[in-house]
């Protein structure tokens, strides 16, 4: 829902921000209402003044011992008229919310205008499709030939679009599933939850309007339940009625059920296979967060998703939606879609939408301890990570072979999806540098200052590490985040003329809500957080941020994904030193709990090498940090 003080102090900023998706907002209705409230407000407020006055008239009266009857009756009038007036406008605001809820919500400035589909942007591809040396299926015939897909059994039982999973394909199906579940709770810190399938129908207007799309939903005869589109409808509704303390964000949970969908209004589309289904299973991945880390969530969400894909070798492109084609509730949403070589199209497996508070304030799902001092909306995200019979899908299809067999021909299991490159033997290669190797670097970081700009000595540095790396051969330049590493970047780019890609998940945060504190600050907020035992405890978590063992294995296996991106070529990625001193501990094989006994690598620049499953480290600049430099084996 819209703020409605937004549209009182700047209606046509909202005015315009509706158009920019195609709705026309009836201006004309919303100032008919705000003036009845305006009056009824103003004739209340009126008559409690009186009411006072008139009381406080009694008071002297009957103090002078004075007959007050007549004052009385015009009190007991004044308070009828009152009562009268807060019932009235009790009801107007009920009529303005019901008003407001039909109201989609405001496309983000960055959201590019458009009408349809056909308008989405593509913002970034990940892999090659497949080149078939025979004519691809689909995987309706794919599945088929396995006697694993079973439709006609589906609509014996059901109707149309349901479908029945037997032996392998089932199994595939039950193992994806769990290995999306673990891959978000081990590696990018969701807690996993089990819901409801039903919810009612305040927790589906709280998500989105139900008025306006309640035809789109299952409801149960003779009751208020509605079962569950996608898993979004309870875990949201956690938060429902709720006031949280901003040090309890961000919340992220993962769910995996089924997902029910009547589908009203796309007869005709997509009818063969498991594309459009009424029942089908989805992985889906949330956040609630701190109105300042909404977007920053959102890519961060958005890569939590894409990592599946990347684990399952699946090709895939990101699509940022136009404003006429994002959702009712959705401020800004990227689609995942998967190369489907048996439709020769790549089609949606994800929705990765950032609400901002349009959905808190349809829940008044509030936080206190914010900078405004008084209770706020959170933001909420989610998506999905991902659809699991899509990516069964795309599965039987990428992974087919020409004799009818499904199999992932680099000789490594799809669903297990692990380390890829290392298994091929595909020769990568990523020239890594350590931004911010100045004298800030440590003087800032005590201080409390981390968002200090690179020093002029730095940025020299930096220009001059591009300037030799201009001899290099590389696709892209990647930068851990947006702050210091960015600013080495840029100086990188300025030598190079590539283009920046920035890439969160090898961000050194799992400080949390001690991020941008002083040692000394983060010590008093929680006691001992630095001692010789927490410092040695792997499993020790911060409050609000990620524990030692969860910060390495994200990293560690986003460098694996950014290496199998890099099969056959070179990527260039700027990073803390403290991410290079993670990436080290992988390559040698030290343990998480040695952590705070291996010192931040002091090299510029390096070059590691992918092969054979190996990592090979060339060391372009100071080796001392290194307990030995050459090859080391990937563990699997």
């Amino acid at each position: 829902m819209l703020d409605i003080q937004l549209l009182r102090k700047d209606l046509p900023a909202v005015v315009a921000g509706l158009a920019r998706r195609g709705v026309t907002f009836d201006e004309a209705a919303f100032r008919a209402l705000e003036d009845e409230r305006k009056g009824l407000q103003v004739r209340t407020e009126e008559l409690q003044a009186k009411r006072n006055a008139l009381s406080k008239q009694v008071g002297a009266l009957k103090s002078k011992g004075e007959d007050a009857t007549a004052v009385l009756a015009e009190v007991g009038g004044l308070g009828d008229e009152v009562k009268a007036n807060e019932t009235a406008l009790a009801a107007l605001q009920g009529r303005m919310e019901g008003f407001l809820r039909t109201i989609p919500n405001i496309p983000r400035a960055e959201v590019p205008a458009g009408k349809s589909a056909d308008d989405n942007v593509e913002v970034r591809r990940w892999g090659e499709p497949r080149a078939f040396d025979f004519a691809p299926k689909d995987h309706v015939d794919v599945g088929a030939a396995l006697g694993g897909l079973d439709f006609d059994t589906g609509a014996k039982l059901a109707g149309a679009r349901f479908s029945v999973l037997r032996g392998g394909v089932a199994r595939l199906h039950r193992a994806l599933a769990q290995f999306m579940l673990d891959t978000h709770t081990r590696e990018h810190g969701y807690t996993e939850v089990y819901v409801p399938y039903m919810v009612s129908g305040e927790c589906a207007d709280g998500v989105s309007s139900l008025a306006k799309f309640k035809d789109d939903l299952f409801k149960l005869e003779g009751r208020d339940l509605y079962l569950i589109p996608t898993a979004e409808y309870p875990v949201t509704n956690f938060v429902r009625d709720t006031l949280l303390e901003a040090k309890d964000l961000p919340l992220r949970f993962v769910c995996h059920s089924p997902c029910f969908r009547s589908e009203a209004g796309s007869y005709g589309k997509d009818t063969r296979g498991m594309i459009r289904q009424h029942q089908f299973d989805k992985v889906e991945i949330l956040q609630v967060v701190h109105p300042e880390r909404s977007a920053e969530a959102h890519e961060e969400l958005t890569g939590h998703a894409e990592t599946i894909l990347k684990k399952l070798g699946l090709p895939f492109r990101t699509m940022v939606l136009c404003t006429g084609d994002i959702g009712f509730s959705s401020a800004k949403t990227y689609d995942l879609e998967v190369w489907l070589p048996g439709q020769d199209a790549y089609r949606e497996i994800s929705s990765c939408s950032n609400f901002e508070a349009f959905q808190a304030r349809r829940m008044q799902a509030r936080f206190k301890g914010g900078d405004k001092g008084k209770p706020e909306p959170v933001h909420t995200l989610n998506g999905s990570g991902l659809a699991v019979g899509r990516t069964l899908v795309a599965i039987l299809e990428n992974y087919q072979q020409a004799d009818g067999s499904v199999s992932d021909s680099r000789g490594a299991g799809a669903v297990d999806g692990r380390r890829d490159a290392a298994r091929q033997g595909v020769k990568s290669r990523l020239v890594v540098v350590r931004h911010g190797e100045t004298e800030w670097n440590v003087a800032g970081r005590i201080q409390g200052h981390t968002d200090s700009p690179l020093t002029p000595s730095g940025r020299a540095q930096a220009e001059a590490i591009g300037e030799r790396m201009a001899k290099e051969s590389f696709e892209r330049l990647v930068s851990s985040d947006l702050g210091r590493a960015w600013q080495t970047a840029e100086a990188i780019a300025k030598r190079t003329g590539h283009a920046i890609v920035a890439n969160p998940r090898i961000r050194e945060r799992h400080f949390g809500e001690g991020e941008g504190l002083t040692y000394e600050e983060v010590d008093a907020r929680w006691p001992e957080a630095f001692s010789r035992t927490r410092e040695t405890d792997p499993d020790y978590v911060i409050p609000g941020g990620e524990s030692r063992r969860q910060l390495h294995e994200r990293i560690r296996d986003e460098f694996e994904s950014l290496a199998r991106e890099a099969a056959g070529g070179c990527h260039a990625v700027v990073c803390h030193g403290g991410v290079l001193a993670i990436l080290y501990r992988h390559i040698h094989g030290i343990p998480v709990g040695e952590a705070r006994r291996i010192p931040i690598p002091n090299a510029s620049y390096n070059a590691l090498r992918h092969e054979g499953g190996r990592w090979i480290v060339e060391a372009w600049g100071d080796t001392a940090h290194l307990p030995a430099v050459g090859e080391a084996l990937v563990e699997p």
